[in-house]
Order: structure tokens, then C-alpha cells, then sequence
């Protein structure tokens, strides 16, 4: 299985975040995928992100951090795509 997360943040607090579920098969030839896309906002205060995923009443708390143009949120690292 392969899981690939990927956000988006736009400057007025909008956010998504979609993970893409890769399940291959044991021969390694032929593979299902499925994504979800969650609607999110967001607000960061210091080193801190807290972000509202729509259909949620409780906050995630993640740290942030930038490091070479890279995102650091919570310790993982991603690249900006786009």
C-alpha cells in the first residue's frame, strides 16, 4: 500500500487536504486506487497550525515549520507541487 497526502493553503485560511490510497496487487502488475478530499480551514499561531476539517468539531494541532521551501507540519515533510 502506498499513501500519498497532499494539502493545499490558500491565504485567506481555506484548506484540503487528499490522501490517494494506492493497494497493489502481491505481483506488483495491477493496482486500485481510492482518494478522499477534506475541506478544512486553518489558522497558525507561532509554530502552531490548527486546522478545522469540515465535518469535525475538534481542532487538529500541528507544529509547522518551513525548512528550504519545504513544509514541515508535525515533522513530516512536504514539497510544494504546484
Amino acid at each position: 500500500m502506498v499513501l500519498d497526502v497532499r494539502w493545499t493553503f490558500d491565504a485567506s485560511g481555506g484548506c484540503s487536504r487528499t490522501r490517494i490510497q494506492t493497494i497493489i496487487d502481491s505481483n506488483g502488475m495491477t493496482g486500485t486506487e481510492t482518494d478522499e478530499t477534506i475541506a478544512c480551514s486553518y489558522t497558525v499561531s507561532g509554530s502552531t497550525m490548527t486546522v478545522a476539517f469540515q465535518g469535525s468539531s475538534v481542532p487538529s494541532r500541528f507544529s509547522v515549520a518551513f525548512s528550504g521551501g519545504d513544509l514541515l507540519l508535525a515533522g513530516t515533510r512536504f514539497q510544494r507541487i504546484g
